[in-house]
């Protein structure tokens, strides 16, 4: 399943004054500039299943909406269902989505398993996301956008080496110079201290409505440098909403 978004964008194109545009612009592609707006963060979203069920972000953008005064979130999304960073970086538009757009941030979203490296180590190695990471990281740098790191929940009653997972999520920050948004840690935090509270869906790999309110709310703090604290909870009860809000905050800021 392909799962992608377009938005428009408006260009001015005459003669000398797109020559200028393009030589004052140090970010542009094909005489295209990149002109961001202050007040509105603009994400693209590159990844599996994990972020389109429930429309991971779609529920950001809501996120972002209620908070009233505080500035709009945008996004986009190339998604393709079992896909890994290798593949969607040479088989979907990904890499022309980044060139073409104006974006602050973009999310990359690995396969959850790591292709099998975080629940058998010994027969499979991080390299595939490694490499995966580096190419698009060039072309998210190369565009003046900044790139996050989606950092995935462990599969329901599944032998699941999360110390393997973040150390190669840690490293690849570390390497590029990108933020983690650490919802994986969210969601074990969660269920620690509410071990009633189910965050997958019946699949046990899939996130559930809690699950992705949770992934947003870890977004939505990576994005904004704010707590979630008081926004809406949408379709969750208040009080359960208000619970997803502290762990995401309280997450973010012990995972950096």
């Amino acid at each position: 399943m392909i799962l992608t978004c377009s938005t428009p964008s408006r260009l001015r194109r005459a003669g000398g004054y797109c020559l200028l545009l393009v030589l004052l612009c140090p970010f542009t592609v094909a005489g295209q500039p990149c002109s961001k707006n202050p007040q509105l963060t603009r994400v693209l979203f590159i990844g599996n299943s994990y972020t389109y069920v429930n429309d991971l972000p779609a529920l950001i953008r809501k996120l972002a909406a209620s908070g009233g005064n505080r500035p709009g979130i945008e996004t986009d999304m190339v998604a393709v269902g079992g896909a890994d960073l290798q593949r969607l970086y040479k088989e979907t538009d990904a890499v022309a989505r980044i060139r073409k757009g104006c974006w602050d941030y973009v999310v990359l979203q690995e396969q959850s398993q790591l292709d099998g490296y975080v629940t058998d180590p010994q027969k499979n190695s991080p390299d595939a996301f490694y490499w995966g990471v580096r190419a698009f990281d060039k072309e998210i740098r190369a565009r003046g956008a900044h790139t996050i790191l989606f950092l995935t929940w462990p599969r329901k009653d599944v032998v699941f080496r999360n110390d393997l997972l973040l150390a190669a999520f840690s490293k690849m920050a570390k390497e590029t110079g990108a933020k983690v948004a650490p919802v994986g840690p969210a969601w074990e935090k969660a269920i620690q201290e509410r071990p009633t509270m189910t965050l997958h869906a019946a699949d046990g790999s899939h996130p559930n409505p809690y699950g992705s309110y949770l992934a947003a709310c870890v977004f939505f703090a990576v994005l904004s440098g704010r707590s979630p604290e008081g926004l809406a909870t949408g379709n969750l009860p208040p009080a359960d909403g208000a619970f997803l809000q502290r762990i995401a905050w309280r997450t973010v800021q012990e995972v950096r």
